[in-house]
Order: structure tokens, then sequence, then C-alpha cells
């Protein structure tokens, strides 16, 4: 049986010899496994596989792109053939082409291995699966009233990916990952339901922290009884770490070469410019180990690289592939942050408790209740959940509320970045603090 690199290679081979002589193949595998619990009870399974074959075509200055489930020889045959005679219906776009061989990742024996993949993940049986997320519902005590639902689900991923074009360019790779979520509803006032949630994630299943999920969630299911709004104002924002990225993902998208090329962005022409506060550092660690994300090349071929993406405040990079390289007149630089991480500076241990204690009055915001970022004006609404801080106490949790703003001005009025990275997850990102933020309530 053809295997899948060679699968990928001889890919290239047809289409070349159907005389397109410009061409990229992908081929990803992924299997997942699912178990739900609820309420120590196995409420759902799932386990899927995929298998899909993409091909890009660059034939005189056409672009197609095309997929299948199908990868025998003979099907391949007559894909191909399909592909190639409607990309040449195809509009010429003379920027369509493939990188330049000079920004491909080359492979050098030096690069250490990134610790991506767990090969343990296949012996976990289905029943230490389940164990977990039963374990870890059994954490909260169910026979207690206030309590109307504690769910947890355990699951694991894997991926195999085979990237190779007619550049000679040639890249695998292999992840995992595990995930455990735990969600609990309770009773509250007025017939309703606060709810909480956490979770955890790691490549490895032994660096998996499956004890406490619940446990959390039920207590900041607690952390909601008797909600209120307080005084519409400018208030100090606190983000917890574990949400911090929504705030992050509208910068990020607005640094990507299409948004920038379709004028689409809040940020065009920022490149070079200081236009955060200069307390504001993304670094994009795309190299480090046993980070989920972490990567050697893009899905061009184009290596990366560790560097800052924003720097004391100033925007050092846009997202550009091969393709908006051109449409822009921009070098090719990486078609995506990989790791990006929110860095610390201050030279102070910092977490959210200690800031919390040194802070007059604020309001704290660990979940988000829908809301959006115009991506042209960089103006938000989010609703939020959270609570009053007043003298460095925490009052009462709040609801009903949302805050306003523009994406600039608020990064601009960051006043405190902490210390506390989570582990888990691909974005490492602590607490912050910022100043001078529009709540509306009551």
């Amino acid at each position: 049986m053809i295997n899948n690199k060679d699968l990928v290679l001889k890919s290239l081979d047809i289409i070349s010899s159907k005389g397109c002589k410009n061409a990229r193949v992908t081929l990803s595998q992924g299997k997942q496994t699912l178990f739900s619990v609820r309420d120590l009870k196995l409420d759902r399974l799932q386990n899927s596989e995929s298998t899909s074959l993409y091909i890009q075509l660059y034939n005189n200055g056409k672009y197609g792109a095309f997929s299948t489930n199908k990868t025998s020889l003979i099907d391949l045959d007559n894909f191909i053939d399909k592909a190639l005679s409607i990309t040449k219906l195809i509009n010429t776009d003379e920027c369509r082409d493939l990188p330049h061989i000079d920004s491909y990742y080359k492979g050098d024996k030096t690069y250490e291995d990134l610790c991506q993949y767990d090969n343990s993940i296949d012996s976990i049986s289905n029943e230490e699966k389940i164990e977990n997320a039963i374990n870890s519902c059994s954490e909260v005590d169910l026979s207690n009233s206030i309590i109307t639902s504690i769910n947890c689900d355990f699951s694991d991923y894997k991926e195999y990916s085979c990237i190779a074009d007619t550049n000679g360019f040639i890249g695998e790779s292999k992840i995992s990952n595990f995930f455990i979520n735990g969600e609990c509803s309770i009773k509250g006032e007025n017939d309703s339901r606060p709810e909480g949630w956490w979770s955890e994630s790691s490549i490895f299943y032994t660096d998996l922290k499956k004890e406490g999920v619940c446990t959390k969630a039920y207590e900041r299911a607690l952390s909601r009884l008797n909600s209120r709004k307080v005084k519409s104002k400018k208030y100090n924002l606190i983000i917890e770490n574990i949400v911090v990225s929504r705030l992050i993902a509208p910068i990020l998208s607005a640094l990507n070469g299409g948004s920038i090329q379709q004028n689409n962005s809040f940020l065009i022409d920022s490149l070079g410019k200081k236009i955060f506060s200069d307390k504001l550092n993304i670094f994009d660690s795309a190299h480090q180990k046993r980070r989920s994300g972490s990567r050697y090349f893009d899905s061009e071929g184009v290596k990366t690289t560790e560097r800052y993406i924003i720097e004391n405040g100033i925007v050092n990079l846009f997202f550009i592939n091969s393709y908006f390289s051109k449409k822009l007149n921009m070098p090719i630089t990486i078609e995506s942050s990989s790791v990006p991480t929110l860095e610390w500076k201050s030279g102070l241990s910092l977490d959210l408790p200690i800031l919390i204690s040194q802070t007059d009055e604020a309001i704290l915001v660990n979940g988000f209740n829908g809301g959006n970022v115009n991506s042209t004006t960089g103006d938000f609404s989010f609703g939020i959940n959270g609570f009053y801080v007043r003298n460095g106490i925490i009052k009462h949790p709040i609801n009903e509320m949302n805050i306003t703003g523009n994406i600039i001005e608020l990064w601009s009025n960051l006043e405190m970045v902490c210390s506390d990275f989570r582990e888990s997850g691909k974005w490492i990102l602590p607490s912050v603090m910022f100043g001078g933020v529009n709540f509306n309530g009551l």
C-alpha cells in the first residue's frame, strides 16, 4: 500500500505529467474521540476520522484549489483531470504563484524536535478516557440541591499532515492534543441558572491536569450568584488570563495581509509605527517546545521565525503570505501567528489576586457574552460577566453589562501586564488591566 508521503509525491507527479508545472499538495489525516459525561453518566460519545487531499494548482497565472477524500490512484487521476479543466476557466491572476524557494523551511538538522506529538495517544483505552470524565464530575457533590447539572467532556485529537510542492519543498508534521472541559449549572435567584466552566488541555497525556476541572466550574458558577449591575461610567478593566485572547484576536486579524490589501483593517499603514501602549509586547513563540501551535513552517512551507509582532507598542509585522506579498509589494513573512505571547516585562511577579488587591476600583471580567469588533475602525462592543472590585476586594458579581470603545484606544490604555500565564492552550497570555474603559449598566 502506498504510504502517506509517497501519495503526496505521486499526486505531484500526476499533476506535472498533465502539464501543470507549479502545484502544491497537502494531505491531512485526523482522528478525534470525545466522551461526554453528564451527572456521572455517559451521555455522548464520538469517534471520527478524516482524510483530505488538498491540491493547489498554479497554471500559467490561473489558480485553482480543490480537495478530495478519495485517494486511490485511479480516483486521483480523474480528480486531477477535472481540477485542471476547471482551473483553465478561471481568470488570470499573476500574483498567484508558489513562494520563492529562499523563503522555505529547509529542515536543517540543528532544529530540535518541538514535541508536538504524544506517541502514547493510541494506547489510552476508552475506559480510561471515560473514567477521567467521571472522576472530574464526581469532584462535585451532586446531592447538593443547588446543582442543576454537571458535565465533563474528555477528548483527544491527533493529526498527520504532509505538504509538498513542485519547487521541491516537502514537510511532514504530527500533532496531538488532549482536552478536559467541565461545565456546571446551579439554581439562582428568580429562576436564573448561573453557569461556570473550566478547561485544561495539553499535547501530552501525562501533562494534562485532570483534577479540579469540574470543581473550578462549580466554584465559578457559585461566584455568579446574586449578580447585579453597577453604575454606568468609566472603570479600570481587569481581564482574567483565560479570556484575554478575545481582545488580542482583533489585533492579529487586523495585521493579516488579506485585511490590509482589502482595506478592511484598522491597522492599515501602522507598520513601524507606535500605535499602542509601550507596555504592549506580543511575541510569536513559534518554536516553543510542548506548546500547541509551535511549528517550523506554515501551510505554504514558509519558515517560521520567533520575533516580535508588536514591541513596546510598535507594530513590527504584518502576516504576509506569498499571494499578498505580490499584491502589496511586500516581503513574505508568515501566513499567521503560531504561538502569540503577551510578554510580561515589569520584572515583578504579579498574579490576578495581587493585582486586584492593589486596585482601588475596577471591574474584573472573566467571561464575554457575545459582541463584535468593527474590522475597519476597531470599534467594539462586548457583553461581559465579571465582578465589581472596590478597595482591593471583590464586592459582588455583575451581570447585564457591556463594554464599548476602540481596540487601539483600549490597548493604548494598557496599565498592567501580569505574570500569571496559563500552561494550557495555544496562546500564552496573562491577566491584564486597562484604564478608563466605558461600562454600560445602570
